[in-house]
């Protein structure tokens, strides 16, 4: 598509088109028809459907290993683009994906019930081997504090990810067959993200204030008041 279409079409693409291949962008709905063009949609997109949308014995807990790219699809809020010729480390990764916040919220829906569910999946489908784990878990070391600073939750997948599942240790729900950074709005469960015991406390109270400023107002009370004494135990023990 070229950029002229771009800047005319009503999803708000052109912002995103800078960043990415051209034609790449697409929804789910229009996705197959770029998977011969675009060799990493048709071994991505197996995946997506067959593992991420799908129940997995290995969760141990019912519904779709994840259940918000599943609602994302059916909604039409799903988009995806591809991003060829990435390479070297964190730095990079952040580099790359840092922009990709404002071209997101550019994103339609920009509001209404569907903003909740939007989510965008980049593939890195020619990303070295050598450099995927740096790029893509060192990245996402680097880009997770600067996205949901901006109300925004990043995930990262390669074919090597060591991530455990939330619910099973032993599960590893991040691997996937082309690795990717997958940006959505921050929801009301992510508190079990953001409140990782793995990480520092400066960054978990850094994560939980942002919560609270944009998710906390349109969440029940109780899981607004769940996070508020998870930020208020954090912030006691907290240096200084």
């Amino acid at each position: 598509m070229p950029p002229d279409t771009l800047a005319a079409e009503p999803y708000g693409l052109a912002q995103l088109a800078q960043h990415v291949d051209a034609g790449s962008i697409c929804r789910a709905a229009t996705v197959d028809a770029l998977a011969g063009r675009f060799p990493a949609y048709a071994a991505g997109l197996p995946w997506l459907r067959e593992f991420i949308m799908r129940p997995h014995a290995d969760l141990r807990r019912p519904g779709a290993v994840c259940p918000f790219v599943e609602q994302s699809a059916a909604e039409d809020a799903l988009i995806f683009a591809i991003r060829s010729g990435a390479r070297g480390g964190a730095g990079e990764a952040f580099a790359i994906m840092a922009p990709m916040a404002d071209a997101f919220r550019a994103l339609e829906p920009t509001s209404g019930a569907k903003l909740g569910v939007k989510a965008l999946v980049v593939f890195f489908p020619d990303l070295p081997e050598d450099d995927t784990a740096d790029f893509i878990d060192g990245g996402h070391r680097l880009l997770k504090p600067y996205m949901v600073e901006r109300g925004l939750m990043i995930g990262e997948f390669h074919p090597l990810s060591e991530v455990p599942g939330a619910t099973n240790p032993d599960f590893r729900p991040m691997r996937a067959p082309v690795p990717a950074f997958v940006l959505r709005e921050m929801a009301m469960h992510d508190t079990k993200f953001i409140n990782n015991a793995d990480e520092a406390p400066e960054r978990r109270i850094l994560y939980l204030r942002s919560y609270l400023a944009r998710v906390g107002p349109t969440v029940p009370r109780k899981v607004r008041e769940s996070a508020e004494r998870m930020l208020a135990s954090l912030e006691a023990g907290a240096p200084g």
